[in-house]
């Protein structure tokens, strides 16, 4: 839809013909339509001569079908006329005589009264326009408000006008909304906020896309480099966000009409947007489009830390899976060395006589050799292995590569909590405060984040001892750890974006 101080174009070629071209009635619509009832027949009948009443049924029949009268040339309607002769004039010959200017219009007026209708005059366009007025709060696009408008006409019962008076009226409710919004914007904004939003048309250095035609490219999936690009999307637009969610709330607009407006840049092209169109026209759209782009791209950044931290547990799992299986494997073994150990002391043929240390002698060399055993025996108070003890051992290894993904997105995200003063959102913020500081997590004492997300059954493998028998973090673990109670309460709804569509507060 473009500017302009003259009447709107309202509706395409195609739906201006459906609502103001004479019918063409197929056979089973020419049925539907021009097959009268009794009380119909009877306003029919009532015209003066058989051109009078063909003319009339024919206009009944459009009326029905359009509630509109059509003028009409009888050549132009042979098949209705043909219609109408078999069903209610069977035993004559229709010789067609010209209708006068006075018996149409007293038709017209004859069918309008009889089906409760009301000629249109001009007396109703102050009804029609209070009407698109709040239609328009509704929805913007000049189709809607049309159909709103007709079916408004309907229910009342009001002879739709001509397309040029229509037009008129849409065109004035939609320049009165586009001046009211104008001036709103040019007393809100500021110098700064304009040269922002106009910085997002300009081309970036040593590129041939300006920064608002990259921003409009979508992700084609969720690669290190494509994520890395949406997060410096996302961090880059998040200042002109925060402008438009500051703002649009003064323009009082429906969530529908921010979507059109928002579309409109990509209805236009970056050279419109820049020169063709009123300045404000071009902020409008682009704080509608920013309004909405800052939402998909924070659900992209989520779905991209779901899929990575995703990844890392499988890779975890499985090879867990594979170092637990090579232990238990080694525990066999070892079992099978320590049964023929204790064979020696009930080997018969050895004699009571024999010193321990030539039975140590004998195992040492047809068992296992000595400093083999030594590594073998478990230290004391040693447990057994499980694979959880495993998994943790992993996640020191192969935890960094994953940590170079998904650290970034969670400090580009706000994420929220259902829950007052959620430990877990603390542990997130402590989290994003240090390495936004270029520090460490084991910088500090364990003291340092909140008590509740130290859970008393995993302290020994997020946590070490120093000599002093002070606790300090494993780093890389109690990370992992916050990432996965992120993602858990992600999912159960606890935590949410305050600015997402799909990972909002219900």
């Amino acid at each position: 839809m473009r500017a302009s101080n003259e009447r709107l174009t309202i509706l395409s070629e195609a739906e201006q013909a459906a609502l103001y071209e004479i019918p063409d009635f197929d056979d089973v619509q020419r049925s539907n339509y021009l097959n009268l009832t009794p009380e119909e027949q009877i306003l029919m009948r009532s015209r003066d001569n058989l051109s009078t009443k063909v003319h009339c049924a024919i206009q009944i029949g459009y009326f029905k079908a359009k509630h509109r009268f059509f003028p009409f040339k009888w050549d132009e309607v042979q098949e209705d006329i043909d219609f109408i002769m078999q069903e209610y004039f069977p035993e004559q010959q229709f010789l067609p005589t010209p209708i006068s200017k006075h018996q149409y219009y007293a038709q017209c007026t004859a069918i309008t009264t009889h089906f409760g209708y009301q000629s249109w005059s001009k007396e109703f366009e102050p009804l029609l326009t209070a009407q698109a007025q709040q239609i328009l709060r509704r929805d913007v696009s000049p189709q809607f408000i049309v159909i709103e408008l007709l079916a408004f006409m309907q229910k009342k019962k009001i002879l739709r006008p001509g397309y040029t008076t229509l037009q008129t009226i849409v065109s004035k409710v939609l320049n009165a909304e586009r001046n009211r919004l104008e001036v709103i914007l040019r007393e809100s904004l500021t110098i700064d906020d304009k040269s922002a939003l106009q910085k997002l048309l300009l081309e970036k250095e040593a590129q041939t896309l300006s920064g608002l035609a990259d921003l409009k490219q979508d992700t084609k999936d969720f690669k290190a480099r494509m994520i890395s690009a949406e997060r410096e999307k996302s961090i880059s637009i998040k200042p002109l966000y925060q402008l438009a969610k500051s703002l649009l709330p003064t323009l009082n607009l429906s969530q529908q009409n921010i979507r059109y407006y928002a579309s409109l840049v990509d209805y236009y092209d970056v050279y419109e947007l820049r020169k063709k169109l009123k300045s404000e026209q071009t902020y409008l759209y682009l704080l509608c489009y920013l309004s909405l782009r800052y939402l998909q791209l924070n659900d992209n950044l989520i779905d991209a830390f779901f899929l990575s931290l995703k990844q890392f547990e499988a890779e975890l799992k499985e090879k867990t899976k594979d170092a637990y299986t090579d232990y238990a494997v080694s525990k066999q073994i070892d079992s099978f060395v320590m049964r023929r150990f204790a064979r020696l002391f009930i080997n018969q043929e050895l004699h009571d006589q024999l010193s321990f240390g030539d039975v140590r002698k004998k195992a040492f060399e047809t068992i296992i050799p000595e400093e083999e055993l030594r590594h073998k025996i478990p230290e004391e108070n040693e447990e057994e292995l499980k694979p959880i003890d495993f998994q943790w051992k992993l996640v020191d290894t192969l935890f960094h590569r994953c940590q170079l993904q998904l650290r970034p997105l969670m400090m580009a995200i706000d994420f929220s909590s259902t829950a007052d003063e959620s430990p877990w959102l603390k542990a997130i913020t402590w989290l994003k405060e240090l390495f936004g500081a270029n520090k460490t997590i084991n910088q500090y004492p364990v003291t340092a984040n909140p008590e509740k997300t130290r859970q008393k059954r995993l302290e020994k493998y997020l946590f070490d001892a120093n000599a002093k028998g002070e606790k300090k973090f494993h780093a890389d673990r109690y990370e992992f750890w916050i990432y996965r109670q992120l993602k858990k309460r992600l999912k159960a709804g606890e935590f949410y974006l305050a600015d997402s569509v799909q990972n909002r507060s219900l």
